[in-house]
């Protein structure tokens, strides 16, 4: 599901404000906790959110994704196991 369809549900189901609009932050994955996702893909959430759902997106917004669709390739393999 995109960040707008997850956002969506969440205040049809009547989810606090606070929770559905809070800046999202992978603090797992970053040596800076609390710096937001945007910040850190480089690219806004309605912009992948368009890109996501085939709507037009900046060549610049295109290439960043994709971008890192590339460089995460080797997470989306299967492991290597013994014969």
């Amino acid at each position: 599901m995109t960040k707008r369809q997850v956002r969506a549900i969440a205040e049809v189901l009547g989810a606090p404000a606070a929770l559905v609009h809070k800046t999202p932050t992978a603090d797992l994955e970053s040596l800076v906790p609390g710096r937001p996702d945007e910040e850190a893909l480089g690219v806004g959430y309605d912009a992948l959110d368009d890109f996501l759902e085939e709507r037009p997106v900046s060549e610049e917004v295109f290439r960043t994704v994709l971008g890192h669709y590339r460089r995460t390739e080797h997470k989306r393999r299967l492991p290597v196991t013994p014969s």
